[in-house]
């Protein structure tokens, strides 16, 4: 038996999220509020840096809970070992804590990182773009065409029925058009910014930079990178570059269970939805999350 932990991004943001870092841990809520100052629990959605080290907070506090609950006599002999970890875009600064390869209040001083970069690249020309979400069982089979004619750019390949697409608005609003004559639904995303495209890359480097400085150690469990579908080999290159390339996470799971063979998934964030992406992508695994186990 054995475990491959599943981190989510900014997917789901809850509306009280400072009580929810203030609830993450001592060492989380002060590393948090060191670097951001303390206004920041009262409007934690101010700005990038302030939510994306918010969400890590909560993401470590929530992967502390799992080795808890997996260490439980009734879960230790269902799930096993954990053997590897996975992280949906901001969700990786989450599975370098879970790979030991980063301490919690690190990790939300990364994420305060991330965020500040992305505010500090922020321009114009992001206040056209957006993101839109593709579903349907033939969405991959027309994605390709989609992208080229409209000029947009793929974000994330998060299942075989689900894909997000990033670009300017008026392209998006026509893309979706398109899409949904031919079968597939289309929703635009409510997001912070034209993630995972090249409206990032004055993003990669400084990203890059600020991961090599948070001194990252050995992982002691493999980490999988969403850049590459493989388990990384350059961390900071590969989470600096992933910032202005799609998310494999298809691609991911695929690895995962090629390479490890795990029994079981533990998608750790709330709401779920990493664990519904698994059960689509590879439905030979179980799928569990952590308020199943820990209600």
């Amino acid at each position: 038996m054995s475990v491959v932990f599943l981190c989510p991004g900014q997917g789901q943001v809850p509306r009280d999220l400072g009580d929810l870092v203030r609830a993450s841990g001592d060492d989380l809520a002060a590393a948090f509020e060191a670097r951001l100052g303390p206004e920041a629990f009262d409007d934690p959605l101010a700005d990038y840096a302030r939510q994306q080290a918010a969400l890590v907070a909560i993401g470590v506090g929530r992967a502390r809970r799992a080795l808890e609950v997996l260490a439980e006599p009734e879960h230790a002999a269902t799930f096993g070992e954990v053997v590897g970890v996975a992280g949906h875009s901001l969700g990786e600064i989450t599975a370098l804590f879970v790979a030991g390869a980063l301490d919690g209040p690190g990790a939300v001083r990364l994420a305060a990182e991330r965020g500040q970069a992305v505010q500090d690249a922020r321009v114009p020309e992001w206040e056209e773009a957006g993101m839109l979400a593709l579903s349907g069982p033939t969405v991959h089979d027309h994605i390709e065409a989609l992208l080229a004619e409209h000029g947009v750019e793929l974000a994330n390949d998060n299942a075989g029925d689900q894909l997000v697409a990033v670009g300017r608005s008026e392209a998006l609003a026509a893309l979706g058009s398109q899409a949904r004559e031919l079968g597939l639904r289309a929703v635009r995303l409510e997001t912070t910014g034209p993630s995972h495209s090249s409206y990032m890359l004055p993003v990669v480097a400084p990203l890059a930079d600020a991961v090599h400085v948070a001194g990252l150690t050995e992982p002691r469990i493999p980490f999988w990178s969403g850049l590459t579908a493989r388990r990384a080999v350059d961390p900071p290159t590969e989470i600096g570059r992933l910032i202005a390339e799609r998310v494999r996470w298809r691609e991911t799971l695929l690895d995962l269970v090629g390479v490890l063979h795990p029994t079981h998934f533990l998608d750790i964030g709330p709401g779920g939805a990493m664990a519904r992406l698994a059960r689509k992508t590879v439905p030979e695994v179980a799928a569990h999350t952590l308020d199943e186990l820990d209600p």
